[in-house]
């Protein structure tokens, strides 16, 4: 019963994925290993199978460089006005996400996101 329901929940996810699922706002949260924690938006667009959007918060946002999506893994490259580019590696779980970071600054952490509620 529970691979069965592993299996159904596993296909579900992927499906919304496939689906476009993953277009809208998602509340972003990226935890570095020093503990400092960021809160964002992250909002993506899905277009013909393709994957875009950008990263932010009320101060403005930034664009998303080489986003791929592939069965349930997002990954994507994002580059600061401070010159840190920093490289995202996402598992996609419905209306969850959860992965890791990594700087060209030296920095890492993990990144939590769930898609935001419609209002």
């Amino acid at each position: 019963m529970k691979r069965t329901l592993f299996v159904m929940v596993f296909f579900l996810g992927i499906s919304l994925v496939l689906a476009g699922g993953l277009a809208g706002s998602w509340d972003f949260k990226a935890e570095s290993s020093n503990g400092e924690t960021y809160n964002l938006t992250l909002f993506l667009k899905q277009v013909d199978g393709k994957v875009s959007g950008d990263l932010g918060n009320y101060e403005g946002s930034v664009p998303l460089d080489k986003v791929k999506l592939k069965e349930n893994k997002l990954t994507f490259d994002l580059s600061t006005p401070e010159g840190v580019t920093y490289s995202a590696d996402l598992t996609v779980k419905g209306e969850t996400m959860e992965g890791t970071y990594k700087g060209t600054d030296g920095s890492t952490g993990t990144i939590t996101a769930k898609k935001a509620k419609k209002k």
